[in-house]
């Protein structure tokens, strides 16, 4: 399945990442290169926008989620992991369904977690484990990656 394939190759990118900078990886300089995926380069996050899902996925799920250090969001650590906000505007527009379309099949996404200006702490794999459509957020659980995800190139 190719979602998965895309996902592989983010989660590996993402613990080169990691091992080179530490728990915080830079936007610029880092994040912003990407990863590869069958010859091309495919975005981690959207830095304009919190919810994303890459062109190269055929899924409906996203990929990531981002939080930035000044959300203007209530997005918040709870005990069960992290309250995330839906895009504001239609509950229903293709972001925030690419979240319930996440909790439905539980694929695995990255929780960009801003931790100063253009700094983040990538968290993965979390899973959407409950989806409040008029709270108008998701709850966001770390999880730990098996299956094809645990078998990182």
């Amino acid at each position: 399945m190719r979602d998965d394939d895309v996902r592989s190759s983010c989660f590996a990118a993402l613990d080169v990442l990691c091992a080179k900078h530490g728990p915080e990886v830079p936007y610029a300089g880092g994040l912003d290169a990407g990863f590869a995926f069958r010859g091309r380069r495919v975005p981690f996050l959207n830095y304009q926008k919190g919810i994303y899902r890459a062109a190269a996925q055929r899924g409906p799920a996203a990929l990531s989620v981002n939080t930035s250090y000044t959300s203007p969001y209530d997005d918040q650590e709870t005990p069960d992991g992290f309250l995330y906000a839906y895009r504001a505007g239609d509950v229903d527009q293709p972001d925030n369904r690419a979240l319930r379309a996440a909790c439905q099949l539980q694929a695995p996404l990255v929780y960009f977690v801003g931790t100063r200006p253009g700094w983040y702490r990538p968290e993965w794999p979390v899973f959407v484990t409950a989806d409040d459509p008029a709270a108008r957020c998701v709850t966001l659980t770390p999880g730990r990656m098996t299956g094809p995800y645990d078998e990182r190139a």
